[in-house]
């Protein structure tokens, strides 16, 4: 498993910092690392977007988990007020 997929799958947070050196990004570190462990956290998030007859969800955006054997239920293990899901909907035009 890749650094990506991890943290794509708890829902955390990747830095990447290129060369470091403790001189030019150890402040950075510093307050990325005070906002990750110090921000207000929800557990165990779970959500569902229904329709109206005449729309259609096409897709979801984000880091989430699927259900199983759904294609509507997302769970979040974790999200915080950084974290962004989005729904794409689609309106069906009548024939």
């Amino acid at each position: 498993m890749t650094f990506s997929e991890l943290s794509k799958l708890s829902s955390g947070n990747l830095f990447h910092y290129s060369e470091f050196n403790q001189h030019t990004s150890g402040l950075k570190f510093t307050n990325e690392l005070y906002g990750s462990l110090t921000r207000q956290n929800a557990w165990e998030a779970v959500f569902r977007i229904r329709t109206s007859a005449g729309w259609n969800q096409i897709g979801t955006y984000g880091n989430y988990l699927i259900k199983n054997n759904t294609n509507d239920l997302i769970i979040c293990p974790l999200i915080d007020k950084d974290r962004l899901i989005c729904y794409e909907l689609e309106r069906v035009r009548d024939n």
